[in-house]
């Protein structure tokens, strides 16, 4: 029985540190960017900026996973093609990020300052078909806050 505990044991360390060797040897996705400015209801407080979309299921499980850095004007936007119980991580992301839930055309959620390399998982509240990351500070430097809309995606 110990036998077969140990080997059990020693399997899932193997998998999991094939994981990580696959998980990190992940080839680099180009992905498409476009603009996407976001705006305060009413259309004040426009703020633009150069996204890169991951709508593939390979390129939001990758999203920007051992990413160095992020311009400041800079972002990823995840689509998914319809609304989900959605949730967030930031498991090899060294970089600390704003997360912005959307449905439609609105930000319904954000969790501000999401802790870089943290396997805690960030749910949206409410089934959600974007999730738009930018770099950690964003959100409070330009007021951003639920209810604003994106356009131009």
């Amino acid at each position: 029985m110990k036998f077969l505990l140990l080997f059990i044991s020693f399997f899932a360390l193997a998998i999991t540190g094939c994981e990580e060797q696959v998980e990190n040897a992940l080839p680099a996705i180009t992905l498409q960017t476009a603009p996407l400015t976001i705006t305060a209801p009413g259309g004040k407080n426009k703020i633009t900026f150069t996204v890169e979309i991951a709508q593939t299921e390979s390129a939001r499980k990758q999203g920007l996973m051992h990413r160095q850095n992020l311009p400041q004007t800079h972002g990823m936007l995840f689509i998914w093609p319809q609304p989900a119980p959605i949730a967030m991580w930031m498991k090899n992301t060294p970089l600390p990020l704003d997360i912005l839930f959307i449905q439609g055309d609105t930000i319904v959620q954000i969790h501000p300052n999401a802790r870089p390399n943290n396997k805690t998982l960030i749910p949206a509240l409410h089934p959600v078909d974007k999730v738009l990351e930018l770099n950690a500070g964003t959100v409070a430097a330009h007021g951003i806050k639920p209810g604003w809309k994106i356009i131009a995606i």
